[in-house]
Order: C-alpha cells, then structure tokens, then sequence
C-alpha cells in the first residue's frame, strides 16, 4: 500500500466509532472493564483519534495523560495493509498539534525494548529514550519511555 497515494482524514473519534475500536483497538478491553466502558470514556473524553483514508476507517492513536499532565500516547494501529503509507505518521502529527494546541511542552510514548521496527519509528518522528521500566514478572521484557519536545 505504501505506493498508493491515499487520501486521509484525521479526526476525534465519536460514539459511532464505538464498533469500529471494539474490533481494533485489541489492547483496550480489559478484565476491568469487560463490557467497554472505557472505551466509552476515551471516546468521551476524546482521547482517541481515528485516520479514515478514502471513507473507511483505517487507524487509530489512543492517549491519556501520564501523572495527569504529560500528553502520552498510549496506542497507535494502523490496517496491516496500510502500513507504511503514512497514516500513522498523520495520527501523530494530529496529536501532537492538538496537544500543543492545548499548551503542552512536550509529550511521550513507549515501546517495547526488543521491537527496533516501532522505536525506529518513533526516533524518526523526533522522540528520544528518556527511560525504561520491567514490571516483575508481568513484564519481563523492558518498555522503553521516550518524549519529544513541542
């Protein structure tokens, strides 16, 4: 897909998308909140931004906000089939205008230390390793936090 130019819009998810990131956003439903009611939040909250290229839905970047302050992307997906076409990119920089937008100074996201593909990903976007933590048995494996400045 990556040759195809694609027309995108980029936009704050609403209820309608519901379905649509039930589906998607796999990372989302957890044994807390079973029936999706965070979900609802997010989209609430407008902490989810969906990429629609040529009308059909086709990524997603979910943030919060890391001790209540700090812009932190917490997901970002995009159709396998569209990867590499520069939609998840355009989420990125949607979010990150938008947080700037709203007065932040800088804003971060995490990957996972044995996953070069994403981190590389995120470095040429700007972001810098700024940290790392393991979660005991949990999470063995390190998460890599890493931040840009706005």
């Amino acid at each position: 897909m990556n040759s195809k130019t694609v027309r995108t819009e980029v936009r704050p998810a609403g209820t309608g998308d519901l379905e649509w990131l039930k589906a998607n956003d796999v990372h989302a439903k957890t044994d807390l909140f079973p029936d999706w009611e965070w979900v609802r939040r997010c989209i609430e909250q407008r902490l989810y931004l969906i990429a629609v290229a040529d009308g059909t839905k086709r990524g997603f970047l979910r943030f919060s906000l890391h001790w209540g302050a700090i812009p932190y992307m917490d997901m970002i997906g995009v159709d396998d089939e569209f990867q590499r076409a520069g939609i998840g990119t355009m989420l990125l920089r949607r979010w990150e205008e938008d947080m700037k937008a709203m007065g932040a100074k800088i804003v971060m996201t995490s990957c996972m230390s044995d996953e070069p593909e994403p981190r590389a990903w995120h470095e040429r976007n700007g972001y810098r390793e700024c940290g790392s933590v393991t979660f005991g048995r949990l999470q063995t494996v390190p998460e890599v936090f890493m931040e840009k400045e706005l």
